[in-house]
């Protein structure tokens, strides 16, 4: 009866998970407006390059809007943008289904393993691990590369003599997303060469070292500048203290294997012995990307990857027929898997929980846009951009300006890339300021009531993002002449 209650206690977790995927996801995708940075850059840049501009400027372009990012995230949301066109909408489309994709694919993966019911434990649990990081559901690289890597692990569980085909697709893409994705692959590069030898790894590798290469044959993504990027990215730094965090939850995630195997009465002389190379590999390829990812404005979201190869040991243990084990371990194993449990949920909990009081607060958005929207109509045929003023409203105010971009407008300057650039150093080029100079935008939305362009950097509050040039040449061509609800227009002088 106890074994039975603790069953369907499981099963409602795995589902509550799967719904807490589904209902925020859903949510999330539907409402006008982004959360993170990085996601306002993407999509602006993608539409760019549906348009036929380049995604990797030169270091000294006036643009200001390049990230070290791979191509692969804007080929996807620039393709499907001009699909369906360009909105807020289609631009958050592609990393949700890449997500869901993903717990597809490591359900079947997890079905062939150990079975259904079993597997949906499994599905459950890796919901739950998601959902501490509000990442997952954005338009970033996070979820495609998850979904890479349990494409990586179904193709080498399928046992096909042309598995190869989706080891070197998935493995092309990952890299193509983050130049060290390759890294997260490791341990299913182990699983193929056990399963299928050396030739089939060699063969996919030179796979996915031509499908890495394929989109850097077009003329608006440059290998030489995005090298040049990735160079100058190289240079932001390791923060210990981000270190410290991301290898106290990878040790949460691994203890929850080391309960699994208390309670599984699994041998771990012959475990290990038997998967050695893997366990390896995985340990290897885990501890760095823990040090990957505490690059300064990284994070614990750096595991989202691996988490597939975390269930997949998990699975590998609950496979194993259970042995005599004593009483003491196995409680120990309950215990130990009931405090990863708690702390995952948690953390789930409260992520997700920030996240929706943030699209609550943020629920005016569609007012926000309709001004825009009025703005455009008034000052029909002039070019507009919406600036940055002020710390208290970049997390607000700058989730609209792809609006602008998606309606043919400039981009000359984006937060989260001139942040990342006076990291590594580089300065703002006279080209930029003399774009102002020149008028190249006739109409600047400033937050309503703010100093223009007196941003700081979320690296290094003390110094301001714009240089003090940016924001005197900006004063001297350009003049307030309305104050509407949510934005100050500035428009060009000469």
């Amino acid at each position: 009866m106890i074994k039975e209650n603790i069953y369907k206690a499981v099963t409602l977790y795995s589902f509550l998970g799967l719904a807490a995927i589904i209902f925020i996801g859903v949510t999330y995708v539907c409402w006008v407006g982004f959360i993170d940075h990085g996601e306002v850059n993407m999509s602006a840049v993608s539409w760019l390059l549906a348009e036929g501009k380049p995604v990797y400027t030169d270091l000294n372009a006036d643009e200001r809007y390049s990230l070290e990012h791979g191509p692969v995230i804007y080929l996807v949301t620039a393709g499907v943008m001009r699909l369906m066109g360009p909105s807020l909408l289609t631009a958050k489309v592609p990393g949700y289904v890449a997500l869901v994709l993903s717990i597809i694919i490591s359900a079947i993966c997890f079905y062939r393993l150990v079975g259904i019911k079993k597997a949906i434990y499994l599905i459950g649990l890796e919901t739950w691990i998601l959902l501490k990081w509000p990442f997952i559901f954005m338009n970033r690289d996070d979820s495609f590369m998850l979904l890479c890597m349990v494409i990586g692990l179904l193709s080498v569980m399928a046992r096909d003599s042309k598995n190869f085909i989706g080891i070197g697709i998935s493995l092309g893409i990952l890299v193509n997303l983050k130049i060290h994705g390759f890294i997260y692959f490791l341990p299913i590069l182990v699983l193929a060469y056990k399963y299928d030898g050396w030739k089939r790894v060699v063969c996919g590798l030179l796979l996915a070292f031509a499908i890495a290469i394929i989109p850097f044959l077009l003329p608006e993504i440059s290998l030489v500048n995005y090298l040049q990027w990735l160079l100058k990215a190289a240079a932001h730094g390791i923060s210990i203290k981000i270190f410290v965090g991301n290898l106290i939850y990878t040790l949460l995630l691994v203890f929850l294997i080391v309960a699994m195997g208390f309670l599984y009465g699994v041998n771990w002389n012959s475990f290990c012995q038997e998967h050695r190379a893997l366990i390896i590999t995985s340990a290897i390829s885990t501890l760095i990307i823990n040090i990957i990812g505490a690059k300064l404005g990284s994070g614990s979201y750096h595991l989202i990857p691996l988490v597939p190869i975390l269930l997949y040991f998990v699975a590998l243990i609950i496979k194993v027929n259970l042995v005599n084990t004593s009483q003491k371990k196995m409680y120990a194993g309950a215990v130990l898997a009931l405090i990863v449990l708690l702390v995952v949920s948690g953390n789930a909990i409260n992520s997700q929980q920030r996240l929706l009081e943030k699209i609550n607060k943020y629920s005016y958005a569609a007012n926000v846009i309709e001004e825009i929207r009025a703005v455009e109509s008034n000052y029909n045929g002039h070019t507009i951009e919406i600036g940055y003023g002020e710390d208290k409203t970049y997390s607000f105010y700058r989730q609209f300006i792809p609006l602008l971009v998606f309606d043919g407008n400039p981009y000359l300057v984006d937060g989260a890339a001139l942040m990342d650039m006076q990291l590594a150093g580089l300065p703002m080029p006279q080209t930029t300021i003399s774009d102002l100079t020149n008028g190249k935008t006739k109409i600047w939305l400033i937050p309503k009531g703010n100093e223009p362009f007196s941003l700081h950097s979320y690296y290094d509050s003390s110094h301001a993002l714009f240089e003090k040039s940016f924001g005197d040449t900006f004063k001297e061509h350009y003049s307030l002449v309305e104050q509407l609800i949510y934005f100050d227009v500035w428009v060009y002088q000469g």
